[in-house]
């Protein structure tokens, strides 16, 4: 591995060698064991720094736990004191859906929708769902069984299948409490069960799959609006395949069945718009036989098929969305194997595809360009890879040999070996449970005492052991300059300068990192824990996932024109949050897209814009403002339909600002308009519009902010506020007197003046916020804010 591999421990494994992941924990016979070693791993387990799953507690107490990976953060959430299982784990924006079969009753078999944001009290029962028909009537949270994930969320809505006596299996639809847990729609009236499936979200309208006149495994397109009205078929009779419905760019990917055989499908949710993507398999007929998966990456959607009879083969193709962006992965002879496509035994990340094949063979392809790397496991191995995960640049995996038995392994694709034998000699650790948090990588595994949590971490940390400067390997302790592949820690006490162009995945930033010249980039997450200073450079988060997370006092200044930018905000992106501020203010934005996806630049400024008030508004207007303006902009113009959140602190509100009748203001180039949304919080204070389309300075104002216009030829402009000593003061027209009162309203100097610009020294003033009362030779009075650093 590349880099230091830092390995923590609360417990060590005795006798292990250096290369041994760390104990976290034990926790063997204890309510927070997982219960299943053997169950799949579902996308939706892990909220919030949190993987949540079911502890052992015996035949008559179901026990819901989560854990971060340290041994504090590795609870018991609550105990149920009833038998059953948890299953269909769904994180949403407040909390994690999960279901319960109860099975604590045998006459009355009990399916209970549950929601929990991770404590005891905020676990609560959503719905109890009771049936005494074995048919059919299972409640069924998610949409894709490989992955685990719904893609119907909405925020904390999600559409689902859920079940009455009365109704039978058919669709439902929950925001988390139970008079929000309703049926849509009773597709096939009575008891008989339409078993909804696929539920998938684009835009305003879900999409999902229903029973097509009870032919398994088929399949039958429709849409609904959230109403029984609104909930239809949309007219094209194409059966899907076992109702995998996956969503990309907007539209609607499927195995189709028709005259041409069970082939690719795209869908745009119209009958006229469901149509086969392309014909990638000469057979006409349906056979059971083959994967058949349809799955995601980044930028593509993937498609598993065998070719059988005819040509007895596997393939793997990769699509754009489009006909002519389909093309097969694999070579036109195909795979003569055959590829185990549990969720246990393949892998995406990012637009890599990683599976094991019989044979002993594990795949690597690369859908951006067409390649793929495999690696032939060794010939005394026995079993199949599970538990596949990419981790520091390597894939791992648990395998099993005659000598050591189930342990984990790894692979960089050129060798494949084991990491460590856990449980030494011949018999099996098992790992189970792989899940990533914080750069770390964790599972449960046997070390002969028992099942334990462990640990591997692997980052890159800034030393600074020759300079400041993150372009010198020297100052890595990889001893090389960190990659877009790379998580990188910059530890307390270790100031960063940027002075080119710096990349990375995943960054923690514990030190302020300063943008001198070029620019950032990172694909992951940006993780912070003190500033980044941006001054006339750029920081960019690139990709589909990349995000970044900041607070009150640690997030990116944006002191200059550099911007933070995010690409492929859109519908399933779901809101973003931008942590930016002032030098003195922390003003994030939340941002989400409904429209057509586009990358989103933001930064904010102290003050609304003199350059924007000077040409349309009049001598108060300044004051009837939150002291911000916010600057956001669109790669591409139009297509977008934007939800934006503005941020402030109660501090930067000026002395004639109305709060309550506040509303965001948004400057069209030549004048000021009026956008109408929701002002909440109790400092900071926030308003959220919806509906934007056009973007360029936001700012939040009064109504009366627009109604003056006698100061159209002053351009009054204010520079550099906040100062530390020196601040200019320039207008169109002469000023003839200044006045610098401080907030209680006292005079502290006033200037005479006779020109159209002047200097006020502040050097000797302490730090704080002052007004200046600047009297112009026409004899208008404007006040301004003035920070004193």
């Amino acid at each position: 591995m590349k880099g230091l591999l830092q390995l923590f421990a609360i417990l060590i494994i005795g006798n292990a060698n250096a290369q041994a992941p760390s104990v976290v924990l034990d926790v063997n016979m204890s309510n927070i064991e997982p219960i299943n070693v053997s169950e799949k791993n579902g996308k939706n387990n892990f909220w919030q720094g949190k993987y949540y799953y079911q502890g052992k507690g015996g035949t008559t107490s179901l026990k819901l736990c989560a854990t971060n990976g340290t041994a504090s953060g590795t609870t018991v959430i609550k105990e149920f004191n009833y038998s059953g299982n948890l299953y269909d784990f769904i994180a949403v924006k407040d909390f994690v859906y999960f279901l319960i079969d109860n099975t604590s009753n045998v006459a009355v078999s009990k399916k209970e929708l549950w929601r929990t944001n991770g404590t005891e009290v905020g676990t609560i029962l959503v719905k109890t769902f009771e049936t005494t028909t074995a048919i059919n009537s299972d409640v069924n949270l998610v949409s894709d069984e490989d992955t685990g994930e719904n893609y119907s969320i909405n925020e904390n809505e999600i559409y689902f299948a859920g079940v009455s006596n009365v109704n039978g299996l058919e669709l439902w639809k929950t925001n988390g409490t139970d008079a929000s847990t309703v049926l849509v729609k009773d597709v096939y009236a009575g008891t008989n069960a339409s078993a909804p499936a696929g539920f998938t979200r684009i835009g305003g309208t879900v999409y999902f799959a229903i029973g097509y006149y009870n032919v398994y495994p088929f399949t039958q397109l429709w849409k609904t609006d959230g109403t029984a009205n609104g909930t239809v078929g949309i007219g094209q009779q194409t059966e899907i395949y076992k109702s995998q419905i996956v969503p990309f760019k907007g539209k609607l990917y499927f195995y189709g069945f028709d005259a041409n055989g069970l082939e690719p499908w795209v869908s745009d949710g119209t009958a006229v718009g469901t149509t086969m993507l392309s014909n990638t398999s000469p057979n006409t007929a349906y056979y059971y036989s083959g994967p058949f998966k349809v799955l995601k990456s980044d930028n593509f959607v993937i498609f598993a098929q065998e070719n059988y009879p005819s040509n007895s083969t596997n393939h793997l193709w990769k699509s754009d969305g489009t006909p002519s962006g389909t093309a097969r992965m694999t070579p036109a002879a195909g795979l003569p194997i055959s590829f185990a496509f549990s969720l246990k035994n393949y892998t995406i990340d990012n637009d890599f595809f990683y599976a094991y094949a019989s044979g002993k063979i594990l795949y690597k392809f690369n859908l951006s360009t067409n390649t793929n790397l495999s690696v032939l496991l060794p010939n005394s191995l026995e079993g199949m890879a599970n538990w596949l995960q990419v981790f520091d640049s390597e894939l791992w995996l648990t395998y099993r040999n005659s000598t050591n038995g189930i342990e984990l392994w790894k692979t960089d694709f050129v060798t494949a070996s084991m990491f460590a034998d856990i449980n030494p000699g011949s018999n099996a650790s098992n790992p189970f449970r792989f899940f990533l948090n914080n750069n770390n990588f964790y599972f449960f595994a046997n070390n002969s005492t028992g099942n334990k949590l462990f640990s591997l971490k692997k980052d890159i940390v800034f030393t600074g052991n020759i300079s400041n400067n993150w372009d010198l390997a020297g100052n890595w302790d990889s001893n090389t300059i960190p990659t877009n592949a790379d998580n990188v820690i910059i530890p307390t006490n270790k100031a960063v300068s940027i002075s080119g162009s710096a990349v990375a995945k995943n960054i923690t930033v514990y030190s302020p990192i300063t943008l001198n010249t070029g620019e950032l980039s990172l694909s992951g997450s940006l993780n912070l824990n003190s500033i980044i200073t941006l001054n006339n450079n750029n920081l960019k988060l690139i990709g589909n996932k990349s995000s970044a997370t900041g607070n009150t006092s640690s997030y990116i200044v944006t002191n200059g024109t550099g911007t933070i930018s995010v690409e492929n905000i859109d519908t399933a992106r779901g809101m973003v949050e931008i942590p930016i501020g002032t030098t003195t203010n922390y003003n994030p934005i939340q941002i989400s897209n409904l429209g057509t996806t586009d990358t989103f630049a933001a930064r904010v400024e102290s003050g609304v814009s003199q350059n924007y008030i000077a040409q349309t508004q009049g001598a108060a207007s300044t004051e009837k403002a939150v002291n911000a303006t916010w600057h956001i902009n669109e790669e591409t113009s139009g297509g977008s339909n934007v939800n934006l959140k503005l941020q402030w602190n109660g501090s930067q509100e000026l002395l004639n600002f109305d709060r309550p009748t506040s509303k965001m203001g948004h400057y069209s180039g030549t004048s000021w308009e009026i956008l109408t949304g929701t002002l909440a919080g109790t400092n900071p204070y926030t308003y959220n519009v919806t509906g934007v389309n056009s973007f360029s300075p936001f700012a939040i104002i009064n109504n009366s902010f627009l109604n003056t216009a006698d100061f159209n030829a002053i351009k009054l402009s204010i520079f550099p506020n906040p100062t530390a000593s020196l601040v200019t003061i320039s207008a169109k027209v002469t000023i003839s007197k200044i006045d610098l009162l401080d907030i209680a309203g006292k005079q502290i100097l006033s200037q005479n003046t006779n020109g159209v610009q002047t200097i006020l020294d502040l050097s000797n003033l302490n730090s704080g916020i002052y007004f200046a009362r600047i009297l112009m030779e026409n004899g208008s009075t404007q006040n301004q804010k003035i920070i004193k650093q």
